[in-house]
């Protein structure tokens, strides 16, 4: 997502997932290997078709910024459906 205005800061991250084999979402800064703004874990549920809010917290942001969603885990991780920002 490019050009992500955080002059009002936030302190966490909802996300919406349908869980499957689970895994976790790393949200990167300016680039795919940069700075880890947060990290939301997903359980396993075998729920792929129920969805959830997951909120997580954030470290200090400020300005504007590039976010990347880097997905890891085995197999069929989850449905991601939508994320917000919250101050």
């Amino acid at each position: 997502m490019q050009g992500v205005d955080f002059s009002n800061g936030a302190t966490s991250v909802d996300v919406s997932v349908a869980s499957l084999y689970g895994g976790k979402i790393e949200i990167h800064t300016d680039k795919i290997d940069g700075p880890i703004l947060g990290t939301v874990d997903v359980n396993a549920t075998g729920e792929g078709d129920i969805w959830k809010k997951i909120t997580t917290p954030v470290n200090s942001i400020k300005e504007v910024h590039d976010l990347f969603f880097v997905f890891k885990g085995e197999k069929d991780l989850f449905n991601f459906d939508w994320w917000k920002f919250n101050k």
